[in-house]
């Protein structure tokens, strides 16, 4: 009985020998990384992470040299100058991706020194980033509300405006050389001020939570006097 058991007992341990031996030289042998507890875990590392990006301030804001515009605020934003030849005189390109709150993007500015009561067409030069839009505010400073105001929704990947309201009908997208667009409105100004909003979008939503590669590439905003 006991060399009956001793023989079970002996069997087993070869067997489980055997396959451990088996196991051992696949791993050893076999070439394939992936039995390595060290290569696992330089995996797990290399693994992509949540993309956060970092709201850039007014201040930190890519410096221009215009006389009449400025910008006034920036909200939900990264803001990276690009190393490309300038478009509009004294501005910088800036590529905008937006950062991942939940809600509304936008760069803000102003233009000044302008003539009262005549109409300017304000030009946006931009380029799609991430396939995103843009969405295009101006307005006259007016008092308290403004006199004159208008806004559209520009497809920058199909080049056409998908939806516009405000005081004026005139606007519209432009191709340019180099996959630039142009991107205008119309506007009368009262009192000889302009302020302006771009809100990169995501289709047509403007309130979204940033992918960190959705935006756009600015290259200038300019007011020009039409007639």
């Amino acid at each position: 009985m006991l060399s009956r058991l001793a023989y079970s007992t002996l069997g087993i341990l070869v067997v489980a020998l055997s396959f451990s031996v088996t196991l051992f030289t696949l791993n050893r042998w076999s070439g394939d990384p992936r039995f390595d507890p060290l290569f696992t875990a330089s995996i797990r590392s290399a693994l992509p992470l949540p993309y956060v990006i970092q709201e850039t301030t007014l201040d930190a804001l890519p410096r221009m040299n215009s006389a009449n515009f400025r910008w006034t605020g920036i909200t939900h934003l990264n803001a990276q100058s690009e190393n490309e030849k300038q478009l509009v005189g004294g501005q910088p390109i800036i590529r905008l991706i937006a950062t991942s709150q939940d809600s509304y993007h936008f760069l803000a500015g102003q233009f000044s020194g302008l003539n009262k009561d005549r109409v300017y067409r304000v030009t946006a030069w931009t380029k799609s980033e991430g396939n995103g839009n843009l969405y295009l505010e101006i307005a006259d400073q007016g008092g308290a509300q403004h006199a004159h105001y208008a806004q559209a929704l520009f497809d920058l990947s199909d080049g056409k405006v998908l939806r516009a309201n405000g005081s004026t009908e005139a606007r519209g997208i432009d191709q340019e050389p180099d996959n630039w667009e142009k991107v205008w409105l119309d506007l009368t100004t009262s009192d000889g001020q302009i302020v302006v909003a771009l809100r990169p979008a995501n289709g047509s939503a403007i309130s979204y939570a940033g992918d960190g590669h959705l935006g756009l590439i600015l290259g200038g905003i300019q007011a020009d006097p039409k007639g």
